[in-house]
């Protein structure tokens, strides 16, 4: 009867992860969401998965290995803040201004310079579909100093 029970468990508690209806990844509460990729931008945050804490006041977090990490954003202007403690450097945050087009990939990206005489960090999106950076600025400091 216990190995009956615990069978019954394990069977329901599997059964339950494919009922599932988040969809991990992707910030469902942007207003792109469920559109087609040639209609909207889609934004993404893969490389630093706890730094955006909203995008257009909307909140899209949880963030972390199992959270949020992209979100498809009609074109036009949007408004992403991201923020976070980053070791030994502080509280890093900051509002992402962007006007978005539609069809192409933007990527949030962010380094942190230890090595500088003033511990520093940069933080800008590129459009990977045109390789511009479209907010921010890259790292001025040298690579070597990563």
């Amino acid at each position: 009867m216990k190995k009956l029970t615990i069978l019954l468990l394990v069977a329901g508690l599997v059964s339950c992860r494919s009922f599932e209806t988040m969809r991990w990844g992707e910030c469902t509460d942007s207003d792109g969401a469920g559109l087609s990729a040639d209609l909207v931008a889609l934004f993404d945050w893969s490389d630093w998965p706890d730094m955006i804490v909203s995008i257009d006041g909307n909140r899209c977090l949880p963030s972390g290995p199992n959270g949020y990490k992209k979100a498809k954003l009609k074109p036009g202007a949007h408004v992403i803040v991201y923020s976070n403690h980053v070791h030994e450097l502080g509280h890093a945050e900051g509002r992402i201004e962007l006007e978005l087009k539609e069809g192409h990939l933007y990527t949030f990206r962010f380094a942190t310079c230890y090595w500088c005489r003033n511990r520093r960090f940069t933080a800008w999106v590129d459009d990977t579909t045109t390789g511009e950076v479209v907010w921010g600025k890259r790292p001025d400091w040298p690579s070597w100093y990563l």
